[in-house]
């Protein structure tokens, strides 16, 4: 009896298809608020378990508020990719990188964000495929990656520089430009 369940066992773990790896996007924002004229920085990042590898990503994110509330500069890649490739176009950070990456975070790209406006700037997740080498055609297989369109990966609220502080420089700005009035009278004078 005991070999019947022992030999269903080790047919059943034969035909079952393997475990699914499963990886995600993520990022960061060293701030998450900046006034106008402000930069900060987004870091975008591959997140593996332990023991996964990722030999390829392409992948697709939405900013959401470029050229209204901010504007961005791209640095794709990271020092685990040994090809990269990277653009803004039409609104959307485009990546292409390759290199074999195992278990934890590895940096996709870095995105440079300038305040331009009062308002909020996205990083949106729009679709994008990992995958790893294996010693068979077609060569590559798929990370499944939990993220879903649309997620929104960071955020930056863009807020306008407080009145208080224009006012204390336009102040500032006065009191010089009468000093200067004033040591230049007295020069006529003297």
């Amino acid at each position: 009896m005991r070999q019947k369940h022992l030999a269903a066992a080790v047919l059943l773990a034969c035909t079952l298809p393997p475990a699914v790896q499963a990886a995600s996007i993520t990022a960061t924002a060293a701030d998450t608020v900046i006034r106008v004229g402000e930069q900060t920085t987004i870091d975008l990042f591959l997140t593996l378990d332990a023991g996964e590898v990722a030999s390829v990503l392409e992948g697709r994110f939405g900013l959401d508020g470029l050229g209204s509330v901010a504007d961005v500069t791209l640095a794709p890649g990271g020092p685990t990719w040994t090809s990269v490739a990277g653009n803004i176009s039409g609104g959307d950070v485009l990546v292409s990188l390759t290199s074999n990456n195992t278990g934890g975070n590895r940096l996709i790209a870095e995105l440079t964000v300038t305040g331009l406006a009062n308002g909020t700037f996205n990083v949106l997740y729009t679709d994008a495929l990992a995958a790893f080498d294996i010693p068979a055609p077609p060569f590559l297989d798929t990370l499944a990656l939990t993220n879903m369109a649309g997620d929104t990966l960071a955020s930056v609220a863009v807020v306008p520089v407080p009145p208080a502080f224009v006012l204390m420089l336009s102040g500032l700005g006065l009191a010089a430009l009468r000093r200067r009035r004033t040591a230049r009278d007295l020069a006529l004078t003297a």
